[in-house]
């Protein structure tokens, strides 16, 4: 019956183009607990899983067991390789949650080997195969994780769980640091406040790991609200400490991800934070993004209200290309717009950037909030912006993301 529904997958997929995803996965230590519980609560255990698998499919996919504690699921048209991953990750999780069966806790792992049609072949045959000796990889590796047939996923796979490996202990070997982008004032052209940004050097990893690549790992792992924790607690300190250096007062700007945005506790953790370095709540500014409003998952309102409450300011990053820009301008704390670099870049060569641009500074002198534009690496673009009465802005132009030391001189030189 398996086969017959991949048959008929790879028929469809000849027809649309689309790709077919083919996972094998085997249960890690399912023997043990066969041999030793025995083959009824076995047998029980694999309906769970099952009904577990199947939670985490679409609808037009499939899940069937092949015999043992072997299954097979089938991905039908996808649109991209890397669509496998986020279902395979579901998978392994809902593998690895307890099972309560008979008042007896039992804990198991999935290990899983995946192929794609038409890549890694175009009958059931050669792709089961495909797949099969991708899961006897999985299981050589170590268990418990996902490898492709294709080396391509596969590289990334391995390289995902590299940073996963890594990364759990970067704070404790100091890996993690703080570089600092200021803002400034163009009419002035005064420094006014400086965006924190994390950086992760990783020898083992080849260097410096960009922030697109190693942030979502750590929101997967659980790791964000410790790093997120160290990130404003160590900015805090450091431009403390830089202010009382220089005698000019800076204002702080550091960016929150959704998951810091789930619990309510985050507030109480910038009002201690705060507190514990005496600084004035207005001169600490915390950025979220577009997306973070739309998430299910997160109290942003409710957050956002408790953290503009205790007088910390609320920017909205890369404004304009989210969800729902203007609805939640009325509804939420928010004190700052941060136009997004992609309009801002060439905006003086690009007569519908620059109409888009000339409405969000506008949008935000009439609803009295600060603008500032994002990205500015040219002349043209900063003096496109000043003539347009954009009151702040960042950019390589303007100043490159520094180390404290370097911020300081440029201060000076200011």
């Amino acid at each position: 019956l398996a086969n017959d529904r991949l048959m008929h997958s790879l028929q469809r997929a000849r027809r649309t183009g689309r790709l077919v995803g083919v996972l094998l996965l085997d249960l890690d230590n399912f023997k043990r607990i066969n041999d030793t519980l025995g083959h009824d609560l076995g047998d029980r255990l694999l309906g769970e899983i099952a009904t577990r698998f199947r939670h985490c499919i679409r609808q037009n996919d499939t899940v069937a067991r092949l015999g043992g504690d072997e299954f097979l699921v089938i991905l039908d048209d996808l649109d991209t390789p890397d669509e496998v991953i986020p279902v395979a990750e579901k998978l392994r999780e809902a593998a690895m949650k307890p099972i309560y069966l008979d008042g007896r806790q039992l804990h198991t792992s999935v290990s899983l080997g995946a192929a794609l049609y038409p890549r890694d072949g175009r009958d059931v045959r050669t792709l089961l195969r495909a797949a099969d000796s991708a899961l006897y990889q999985a299981k050589e590796q170590g268990r418990n994780r996902l490898c492709f047939h294709s080396r391509e996923l596969e590289r990334k796979e391995q390289r995902h769980l590299a940073l996963e490996n890594h990364l759990r202990e970067a704070l404790g070997r100091h890996e993690l640091r703080l570089v600092y982008q200021p803002q400034i004032d163009l009419a002035q052209g005064t420094v006014v406040a400086v965006e924190a940004l994390l950086r992760w050097y990783c020898g083992p990893l080849g260097g410096d790991v960009a922030p697109a690549e190693f942030i979502p790992v750590a929101e997967s792992m659980g790791l964000i609200g410790r790093i997120g924790a160290w990130v404003l607690r160590q900015a805090l300190e450091e431009i403390a400490t830089l202010e009382r250096e220089t005698g000019r007062p800076l204002r702080l700007s550091v960016n929150v991800s959704a998951v810091q945005l789930r619990s309510t506790a985050f507030a109480d953790m910038v009002h201690a934070l705060v507190v514990d370095q005496q600084r004035d709540p207005a001169r600490l500014e915390l950025e979220v993004t577009e997306s973070v409003l739309v998430d299910r998952h997160v109290q942003a309102p409710k957050v956002l209200e408790e953290l503009h409450r205790i007088g910390v300011r609320i920017a909205i990053d890369d404004f304009g290309t989210g969800y729902s820009s203007l609805s939640y301008l009325t509804r939420l704390p928010v004190d700052t717009l941060k136009i997004d670099r992609h309009f801002v870049q060439a905006v003086d060569q690009h007569p519908e950037h620059a109409q888009l641009v000339k409405a969000l500074i506008t949008l935000g002198r009439n609803l009295e909030l600060e603008v500032v534009a994002e990205g500015v690496e040219t002349a043209a673009e900063r003096d496109f912006l000043e003539s347009q009465g954009c009151p702040l802005a960042q950019g390589y132009y303007l100043a490159r993301p520094m180390d404290l030391h370097r911020l300081r001189a440029f201060l000076e030189g200011r």
